[in-house]
C-alpha cells in the first residue's frame, strides 16, 4: 500500500477552505482501509465490555485501567504495537483521563511514555525531538526531510489537554526546548467532543500521534501497509459506540460539534464495524 492509497481523512488540495464535515463514505473508505490485529467485535462481547475492577487501583474501568493504563482483560491485551521512535505525551493535570486519546497509545506500545505537567520528558538531544503543536515557526515533515534532519529523530513530544489548557503547558519554557516544532498535514478529525476552535483540522491526540508516525514513515521508509493501524483500535470502537446509539435510538447530536450536524453519518449504518466477522460475511451473503 503506498502512502498515497493509505487511509486517512484529509481537506480537499482543490479547495483547502472547504469547512463541511466529510461524507460517510469518505469515513467508511478511511475506516475500512485501516488493518486492526482483532475486530472491533472483541470489544463487544459480554465478557469484554463489562467494567470490571482494576488490579493496581481498584477502580471500576471499562477495557483499560486508564490511570493504571493497563488493560483488564486478556482480550483486550497490550499489543505491543512496535514504533520506530519513542513518544512521549505530556497531559494537563487538570485534564480527566478519561477524556485523554493518548492513553490508548500507552496502553497499546510500551513505546509511549505518559507525563502529568509540571512533569516533563528528559530529553538530551532536542535536535533528535520534534515537538508536536501548532507554532509560527513549526514545519512539515516534508520540510523537515528536505533538510535532512528527520532520519535522525528518535523522539516525538505530544501535548494532550484541551486547547485551552495547552497554551499554558506549551509557554512553559521547559516545554518549548523538547524538540523542533512540527506541524502535521491538514488531516480531519472524527473526535466526537465540542470543540471551541470550530475547526475540523484539530486533531484528536492519538489521530495526530497516528498520522505523524504515518508521515514519517512515508518519507524516509518503505511503503506503508498498516504497521500502526492498532494505535486506533479503541478511538474508532468509541467512534463507532457512538454513531450506532445516535442511529439506532435516533437521538439528536448536539451541533456545537462543528459547524453542522453532520457529525452523525446517518446515511450509512456503522455497526456492521462492531459485528463478528461471521455476521459481516451473512450479512454479505444474504
Amino acid at each position: 500500500m503506498s502512502d498515497d492509497d493509505a487511509p486517512s481523512i484529509k481537506r480537499p488540495k482543490e479547495d483547502p477552505n472547504e469547512t463541511d464535515l466529510v461524507t460517510g463514505e469518505k469515513v467508511k473508505e478511511f475506516i475500512d482501509g485501516l488493518k486492526f490485529t482483532q475486530p472491533l467485535s472483541v470489544l463487544q462481547e459480554a465478557e469484554v465490555s463489562k467494567r470490571r475492577e482494576c488490579p493496581k487501583c481498584g477502580k471500576s474501568k471499562q477495557y483499560y485501567c486508564y490511570d493504571c493504563v493497563i488493560p483488564l482483560n486478556n482480550k483486550v491485551r497490550a499489543r505491543d504495537v512496535k514504533l520506530p521512535v519513542k513518544v512521549h505525551v505530556i497531559l494537563h493535570h487538570a485534564e480527566h483521563r478519561g477524556k485523554a486519546t493518548s492513553i490508548h497509545s500507552a496502553v497499546l506500545s510500551s513505546d509511549v511514555t505518559l507525563y502529568t505537567h509540571p512533569e516533563i520528558p528528559s530529553i538530551k538531544d532536542p535536535t533528535k525531538s520534534l515537538l508536536v503543536y501548532p507554532s509560527e515557526r513549526a514545519q512539515s515533515i516534508e520540510e523537515l526531510q528536505a533538510e535532512g534532519i528527520l532520519d535522525n529523530i528518535e523522539h516525538l513530544v505530544f501535548v494532550d489537554s484541551t486547547w485551552q489548557q495547552a497554551k499554558g503547558i506549551t509557554r512553559d519554557d521547559r516545554v518549548k526546548s523538547l524538540g523542533i516544532p512540527v506541524k502535521l498535514n491538514d488531516y480531519r478529525t472524527l473526535f466526537w467532543r465540542f470543540q471551541n476552535t470550530g475547526d475540523d483540522r484539530f486533531l484528536a491526540t492519538i489521530e495526530a500521534i497516528y498520522y505523524l508516525l504515518r508521515d514519517m514513515h512515508a518519507a524516509r521508509s518503505p511503503p506503508y501497509s498498516g504497521q500502526y493501524d492498532d494505535l486506533l483500535y479503541f478511538y474508532i470502537n468509541q467512534w463507532a459506540v457512538i454513531q450506532r446509539s445516535y442511529i439506532k435510538k435516533k437521538r439528536s447530536f448536539t451541533c456545537r460539534h462543528q459547524k453542522s450536524d453532520s457529525y452523525i453519518k446517518k446515511e450509512i449504518d456503522f455497526s456492521y464495524l462492531l459485528e463478528p466477522p461471521e455476521e459481516k460475511k451473512k450479512a454479505t451473503e444474504d
